[in-house]
C-alpha cells in the first residue's frame, strides 16, 4: 500500500533545492522520504505548480513504477507539465538498466555521437543481452540500425523496444519512419497515431500523420 503524500509537505521539503536548481539535492532529499510511486497522484493535483514540480521530480527519482502516470500526464494541458512528464520518462527509460548493461549502452551512445552506427549496433545488443527488460537499448539500436538504413533491423528493434515499454512513443513513432522507407505507408501511419495516443504533442510526427492521411484517402479505392 502506498500513501499519499500531503502537497504542502512535499513542496515544503523540494523548495530548497529548486531555490538553488540543485537537482542532486532534490533527489536526496525526495528519495529519504518517498518511494517514487508515492508522489504520483501529485502529478492530479489541481494546483498547476506542484504538478510541474512532481513531473520534474519523478523524472529524476522515479523508475518504471511511474512511467504509467507520467504518460498520462503528457496530456496534461500545461506545457511545462507536459514537458517535464516527457523529459522524465526518457529520463527513466535511459536509465532503467543494471550495472552490467549500464557500460555497454553508454559505449553504444558514445559510438552514435561519432556516427560509428555499426559499432554502436553491437554495443546496444549486448547491453540488451546483459539486460533482457532494458527497453532503451532496444530503442537506440533501433536508431543506429535506421541510421544505416537498415529498415528492417530497426523496425525488429523497434518492436522489441515497445514489448518492453508499451508506452514508449519513441520507439513506436521510430516503426512508422522504418514502414515509411519500407513503403508501408498505412502501416506507417497506424503507428504515428498510436504514438501521438500517448504522447499528443509530438509535431513533427503529427504533421506526418495528418499528410499521410490526406495521401492515403486519396489513393483509396
Amino acid at each position: 500500500m502506498h500513501f499519499a503524500v500531503d502537497a504542502d509537505v512535499f513542496m515544503q521539503v523540494v523548495r530548497p533545492a529548486l531555490e538553488q536548481s540543485d537537482m542532486e539535492m532534490l533527489d536526496r532529499l525526495v528519495r529519504t522520504r518517498w518511494r517514487p510511486r508515492q508522489l504520483a497522484h501529485l502529478l492530479k493535483d489541481d494546483d498547476v505548480g506542484i504538478r510541474r514540480v512532481a513531473a520534474l521530480t519523478l523524472g529524476i527519482v522515479g523508475n518504471s513504477t511511474v512511467i504509467g502516470c507520467l504518460a498520462r500526464a503528457l496530456a496534461d494541458p500545461d506545457d511545462q507539465v507536459h514537458r517535464a512528464a516527457e523529459q522524465g520518462m526518457w529520463s527513466i527509460w535511459f536509465r532503467g538498466c543494471n550495472l552490467e548493461a549500464l557500460r555497454p549502452f553508454r559505449d553504444g551512445m558514445e559510438l552514435l555521437g561519432t556516427h560509428s552506427y555499426g559499432r554502436a549496433v553491437e554495443r546496444f545488443e549486448l547491453a540488451a543481452r546483459v539486460d533482457p527488460k532494458f527497453s532503451e537499448a532496444h530503442n537506440q539500436c533501433a536508431i543506429a540500425h535506421y541510421l544505416l538504413s537498415q529498415w528492417r533491423e530497426s523496425l525488429r528493434s523497434c518492436g522489441n523496444a515497445v514489448r518492453l515499454m508499451p508506452t514508449h512513443f519513441g520507439a513506436i513513432s521510430g516503426m512508422g519512419h522504418c514502414l515509411m522507407e519500407l513503403d508501408e505507408p498505412a502501416r506507417a501511419l497506424r503507428c504515428y497515431q498510436g504514438a501521438l495516443r500517448i504522447n499528443p504533442r509530438m509535431d513533427t510526427v503529427a504533421h506526418t500523420a495528418r499528410h499521410l492521411e490526406t495521401v492515403l484517402r486519396r489513393v483509396a479505392p
